[in-house]
């Protein structure tokens, strides 16, 4: 596949410019449309690779028009996807397990594994067990390790609430997400290391979760309930929160009469506010 670096980062220089979204999703539109001509006069060799990249940049698009998105970070995930190598070379681009089908894009397929932002974990639950989880459906495009999701009602703010079967103790979501929830999931450990956009999320009862949020600088609320920090965990919870504004950090909290005062003057430094629960 031709290197289109280049042209990619003459597309980027162009539509930063543009003082309206809409005309740089427009002109990134356009430039898609060029290159898939390029592909198709090259029989067509890359035909699904550039599906894939379709897809995920409909998931973000589609996000903005349900108003899950704004129209600036849904710019930035098109971008980021185009310089992943989905299209400039070294990369396949090409669609990951599941085929998407059904609601909330279940199923589980064949094929190189997608590119782009992604939410991962690892449970104890053992394999044909079923397990719940809470994202907008639009936000999704692919997901592993899980099978026959259906929607089984909703968590805060209109989330909706699905269940699924687990194929593996390993799953993966693929997408960029704003609020996720994965409450009593057994879950050993998170990654959430590429979702800058996530505002909310909730690990409710997973009283083994390993996790990690300096990356996720958008958040608002973290929700730990069940899960017993040590001093030193809380510590370093609190040196790596993101900066941000009225956010909440609720967890458990087993060390009674060993002062919190400082950790939580830290986080306050932060704008954020720690909520305990002693036992």
């Amino acid at each position: 596949l031709p290197d289109y670096t280049d042209q990619l980062k003459a597309i980027e220089a162009a539509i930063k410019g543009m003082p309206d979204y809409s005309d740089q999703i427009t002109a990134l539109e356009a430039a898609l449309e060029a290159i898939a001509d390029n592909i198709e006069a090259q029989e067509g060799q890359y035909a699904d690779e550039l599906a894939a990249l379709t897809d995920a940049i409909d998931a973000i698009t589609k996000a903005v028009e349900d108003g899950n998105k704004s129209q600036e970070d849904a710019l930035a995930e098109i971008i980021a996807l185009l310089e992943s190598g989905a299209i400039a070379g070294g990369g396949s681009g090409g669609e990951g397990e599941g085929s998407g089908e059904g609601e909330g894009g279940e199923g589980e397929g064949s094929g190189d594994e997608p590119t782009g932002p992604y939410i991962s974990f690892t449970t104890k639950k053992p394999v044909g067990s079923t397990i719940n989880i809470a994202y907008y459906d639009s936000e999704l495009t692919k997901i592993s390790g899980v099978v026959d999701l259906q929607k089984i009602g909703g968590w805060g703010g209109g989330v909706p609430l699905y269940q699924g079967t687990l194929t593996s103790q390993e799953v993966k979501l693929y997408g960029t997400f704003t609020k996720f929830q994965c409450a009593s999931g057994s879950l050993t450990e998170i990654d959430t290391d590429t979702q800058g956009a996530l505002e909310v999320i909730d690990l409710t009862d997973n009283p083994d979760i390993k996790f990690n949020f300096e990356f996720n600088t958008k958040l608002k609320e973290i929700r730990l309930n069940g899960r017993f920090l040590s001093e030193s965990e809380l510590s370093d919870l609190v040196e790596k929160l993101p900066l941000s504004s009225g956010a909440v950090c609720s967890f458990n909290y087993r060390i009674i009469g060993v002062s919190t005062n400082n950790l939580k003057k830290k986080a306050e430094n932060k704008g954020w506010t720690l909520s305990i629960i002693y036992p």
